[in-house]
């Protein structure tokens, strides 16, 4: 185990049945580049499996191990578990991890149809009190909600018999035997032992970590002029994350603060995003690259790695988004944009620049405006446009172009966008949109990275 890796009971991403066995973050705890001196980066990809035995004293044996890819349980249909689709029957079938693993000196391998991805064979000899312990490493997949199971056995045709079932949920979780026709299940926990002897281990299901810089503006200069319907002052308040940690879940995936998150950047009334070339918009400027002799917002713009996973937003005072498709002049820097003044001109209150490393801002006073025009929760508004944003760093629509936003009449999920003003706030009143959809958690759980 290394720091970090948090091994223990496994939650569950919020669907029934899902909180089984442990889980493991295969990820780093911190950036790479501050990585204690001396520790093994790709350790943190790795288990231990401890093998004990109770035989005779001072006996030299061998343990037969096979490592298995089981069922995911958190859901039977496509797109999420393409394998379990059926015409005619509810079939759970193992076999559908999106990453690589297997024993350490033994390579990397997707499994069979069966389940079955790698063998090993393991000396072992008994002590004086008749234990003999053993130990082997697995290479973890880091793919978020793959899982693993490891069975062991004392004569290899048991283990050379070893599959994971298909059928019920019950049966594509665990490890059986094939015995002529007579297949027994391989005991777990505290489950009574068979004869021959072999046991498997609880199922080990991959979280991972994404860790969200969170920004936001401090106070407005003393003496600020604001135009008439911009009415909020102080700080910014902190984009809220709860709505992107519930939808995480489901994906495997816990949501953490960044340690860059900075409260009281410098402030800005809102920004000029109206030019061709997206790294020479004030947006980028702003948190990538500086500003008006600013240092740039973003801490964590070099941190992004396959093993740590890091996102950007910064809660600001107005975008500036829409550019000449505003209703008239209302006197703000950017006087003909799209920020709900006046209350019946079209809000866009997040923008995502997706050049690498990308930056996400969601303009707060557009944020509490709305609401307060719609009358709802501006927090809830607030963290569902947040969470949209962080989509965007997510979901690349050069994969699919779907993945850029969900154009429908009613909010279907969390890329969805509202299409005039009287629907501004829809998705605040629509719970089931505080999710991602279907396709969204198979490009999740495949990153490598952001």
């Amino acid at each position: 185990m290394r720091r970090g890796q948090n091994f223990g009971n496994n939650p569950g991403n919020g669907q029934p049945g899902t909180n089984i066995g442990k889980r493991i973050f295969p990820d780093l705890l911190v950036p790479p580049d501050q990585l204690p001196p001396n520790d093994e980066r790709g350790a943190y990809a790795r288990a231990k499996v401890v093998v004990t035995v109770y035989d005779q004293p001072n006996k030299n044996l061998t343990v037969y191990l096979r490592l298995f890819d089981p069922d995911d349980p958190s859901s039977k249909t496509s797109p999420i578990d393409a394998n379990d689709d059926d015409l005619f029957f509810d079939t759970c079938r193992p076999g559908d991890n999106r990453g690589l693993s297997g024993f350490q000196g033994q390579g990397l391998a997707q499994s069979d149809e069966r389940g079955r991805i790698s063998d090993i064979d393991v000396p072992v000899t008994t002590n004086a009190q008749g234990v003999g312990r053993a130990f082997v490493t697995v290479l973890l997949p880091r793919q978020p909600g793959d899982n693993l199971k490891v069975a062991a056995a004392l004569e290899q045709w048991v283990r050379d018999a070893m599959y994971v079932g298909q059928g019920s949920q019950e049966d594509a979780l665990r490890v059986w035997v094939s015995s002529l026709g007579s297949d027994w299940k391989v005991p777990e926990g505290n489950e009574p032992d068979t004869n021959p002897p072999a046991r498997a281990t609880e199922l080990l299901t991959i979280w991972r970590r994404l860790y969200v810089e969170v920004d936001s503006m401090g106070s407005e200069p003393q003496g600020q002029q604001f135009a008439p319907d911009d009415t909020f002052r102080g700080d910014i308040p902190d984009p809220p994350l709860h709505v992107l940690r519930v939808a995480m879940r489901e994906t495997y995936v816990e949501v953490l603060y960044s340690a860059h998150s900075e409260p009281d950047t410098w402030w800005k009334y809102n920004f000029d995003l109206a030019t061709p070339i997206l790294t020479e918009g004030e947006d980028w400027k702003y948190c990538i690259t500086g500003l008006q002799n600013h240092a740039p917002t973003r801490g964590s713009r070099n941190e992004e790695a396959i093993d740590y996973w890091v996102v950007y937003v910064v809660g600001v005072y107005e975008i500036g988004e829409g550019v000449g498709r505003g209703i008239g002049n209302d006197q703000d820097p950017i006087p003909d944009d799209m920020d709900n003044d006046p209350d019946d001109e079209f809000n866009i209150p997040g923008t995502t620049n997706p050049t690498e490393p990308e930056c996400s801002l969601i303009g707060y006073e557009q944020i509490r405006d709305a609401a307060a025009q719609h009358g709802v929760d501006p927090n809830l508004y607030y963290a569902i446009v947040t969470a949209h944003e962080i989509g965007h760093q997510l979901l690349n629509p050069n994969i699919d172009p779907r993945f850029h936003h969900t154009k429908t009449l009613e909010p279907q999920d969390l890329m969805w966008v509202p299409y005039d003003d009287a629907s501004e706030v829809l998705a605040v009143q629509t719970p089931r949109s505080w999710r991602w959809r279907p396709d969204h958690i198979v490009v999740i759980r495949g990153l490598k990275k952001p």
